[in-house]
């Protein structure tokens, strides 16, 4: 889980920018995962990865900035998908209420943030960890009034 999600990212990374980005005088990296601020049962290797490259986006925004790199990580909710419509309605209807905003998210969504980092509209934007989850992160443990 470490050397997939964490040491991968941590090369593949390193390897652009030194490559191209730091010759070229700057750049964007942005890292797109689950929310790291989420805890999964069964699955704190997984939150520890997600963790960790939450701290490395922050970290290389302090390093490379002045380089010209910002850095951010995306962490999208529930997305509207083929694949999460294959599991059934039902399953779709259950992770809509648990949304604060009522809805699921779109992959369409999901890109439009990433395209405002890259856009002068985000230029000023490093080091940030940005939720498109509709609130779920906001919720922590707890749930929706039914």
């Amino acid at each position: 889980m470490h050397r997939l999600n964490v040491d991968a990212v941590w090369y593949l990374t390193r390897l652009v920018a030194t490559r191209s980005m730091i010759p070229g005088g700057g750049g964007l990296v942005v890292f797109v995962g689950l929310s790291p601020r989420q805890a999964l049962p069964g699955m704190a290797h997984a939150s520890a990865a997600r963790a960790a490259v939450e701290n490395l986006a922050r970290t290389l925004a302090l390093e490379w900035g002045p380089k010209g790199i910002r850095t951010a990580m995306v962490t999208p909710g529930v997305i509207r998908t083929e694949g999460l419509e294959s599991y059934g309605a039902d399953a779709v209807t259950r992770w809509e209420r648990e949304v604060p905003l009522g809805r699921l998210g779109s992959p369409e969504e999901v890109a439009s943030v990433i395209a405002f980092l890259a856009s002068p509209g985000g230029a000023y934007i490093t080091g940030a960890t940005i939720l498109v989850d509709g609130g779920v992160d906001a919720l922590g443990l707890g749930r929706l009034p039914s």
